[in-house]
């Protein structure tokens, strides 16, 4: 249990000034800064976060490319904002007979009778991302939705290689299915979510789920016309190929510069910096959150 590191008013604020438009057909959501009344103004604790970012990747570029530093992402710290005890069973469980993977349930102490279930399958685009980074916010879905919540240690490429994550999900899936009664979960209550490349992973588990255990989902590529790019890592590349394929398929595109910061691509035969591609554009600096 902890605090926040901001004033929960500020939360109340947003909800109560933000408002919705529609912009060619498609329905925006703003959610203005809380104690700014400027129209579209950035909120200045992003540039404070951002300069944080900034100076943690100029650090990294230095020193060359590791796969242990994009696996170690100290600028996405999260808080435990829990008020009540949660407990975590962390196994061992196999997956399709050949090996095994970690995985943590999380429900609270007090929900002692058979609960619904939420598996949460983590972003990283399958490279990336374990339970230190996703504790906190699972032991909050846990509290406050009265579920278990579980959370798969998936395998990682490039250590292993696609389909390995979609078959650690799906096998997931299938074990606390079948072991539903000795976990105290109800097998006519499961909802499979995920975030970014957990997204993805949810999709392939729907597509993969011939009998019907998982009965919602959320997933962040619900529209095949729609085309959500956000830029994390590095300078984007083939942004020009990629724009061909969406106007060739009558896709639109949204695009987050994200933790671009300035980075630059061709476009049309300049060069523009990240933000020029699509329809629409934002800028996070996470790129979770623009889903």
């Amino acid at each position: 249990m902890g605090e926040r590191l901001y004033d929960r008013k500020l939360i109340d604020q947003i909800h109560g000034k933000q408002y919705t438009i529609n912009e060619d057909g498609l329905e925006i959501l703003y959610k203005p800064v809380p104690d700014d009344d400027r129209p579209h103004a950035m909120d200045p604790r992003l540039y404070q976060i951002a300069a944080k970012k900034k100076s943690m990747f100029a650090q990294r570029a230095a020193a060359g490319w590791k796969l242990s530093q994009e696996r170690y992402r100290p600028d996405k710290i999260t808080y435990d904002l829990t008020e009540t005890e949660i407990l975590c069973d962390e196994r061992l469980i196999p997956i399709d007979d050949d090996h095994m993977i970690d995985l943590y349930i999380y429900r609270r102490k007090d929900d002692t009778g058979v609960l619904p279930l939420m598996i949460y399958l983590h972003g990283g685009g399958m490279t990336a991302g374990d339970m230190k980074l996703y504790a906190n916010q699972m032991k909050l879905v846990a509290e406050r939705a009265h579920a278990a919540v579980a959370f798969p240690e998936y395998r990682l490429a490039p250590e292993c290689p696609y389909p390995g994550p979609v078959r650690d999900c799906f096998g997931t899936l299938k074990y606390l299915h079948d072991h539903a009664s000795e976990l105290n979960i109800d097998p006519s209550r499961i909802m499979v979510a995920g975030d970014s490349a957990g997204g993805c992973l949810t999709n392939s588990c729907l597509l993969l789920d011939q009998e019907h255990w998982i009965r919602k989902a959320f997933e962040l590529y619900p529209e095949v016309k729609l085309v959500v790019i956000a830029h994390l890592y590095g300078t984007p590349g083939r942004m020009e190929e990629l724009k061909a394929i969406c106007d060739k398929h009558g896709a639109l595109i949204v695009e987050d510069a994200a933790e671009s910061l300035g980075a630059k691509y061709r476009l049309n035969g300049k060069w523009v910096e990240t933000g020029s591609l699509g329809q629409y554009s934002c800028i996070s600096f996470n790129g979770n959150n623009v889903f």
